[in-house]
């Protein structure tokens, strides 16, 4: 799982830790693949809007260097919305920070990011960079070829009574 500000700090040359680039050169390599959530776009394409020191040229050719790394999207479905929510109140982050961490924790994955504070949480969680597999793509889990009930009242109330005994002081 990958966050914008990784990916900002490669495509940008911004001074940034060598495990960045141990990352995505294990992409290049077949090693790593990315993942992220689909809010990642917004957040590259904001950051390089309003990157008033590059020009328009610079800006088209940091998003396609982006494109060029073949991050897989995780859709940000309900589920993780609604645990996003909870992780943001429980942690202190925005929602786009707990998105990726919902994500990291639905996907099994670790959170490479370079913001200390949703580091500190995604390591808090046993997601950190060090402690999820390098390769994320996983086939989905089967439910014996039943529907899987994600909208009832009882679902999401079992659903927020886990979240308050894991997150409760």
């Amino acid at each position: 799982m990958v966050d914008a500000s990784v990916v900002i700090a490669r495509v940008m040359l911004e001074d940034r830790p060598t495990w960045v680039d141990g990352y995505v050169d294990g992409v290049r390599e077949g090693q790593v693949q990315l993942l992220a959530p689909t809010l990642v776009w917004l957040e590259i394409g904001n950051r390089l809007s309003r990157a008033t020191a590059i020009g328009d040229e610079l800006a088209l050719e940091a998003m396609l260097k982006t494109e060029a790394l073949a991050i897989e999207e995780v859709p940000v479905d309900r589920p993780v919305r609604l645990r996003a929510l909870t992780m943001a109140r429980a942690h202190g982050l925005t929602m786009y920070h707990a998105t990726y961490l919902a994500v990291a924790e639905a996907t099994r994955c670790g959170l490479l990011t370079l913001d200390a504070h949703l580091d500190r949480a995604a390591t808090g969680m046993g997601l950190g960079r060090e402690d999820g597999p390098t390769r994320v793509s996983e086939p989905p889990a089967t439910s014996g070829g039943r529907e899987v009930d994600t909208m009832s009242m009882a679902v999401i109330g079992a659903a927020l009574a886990d979240m308050r005994r894991e997150y409760s002081p």
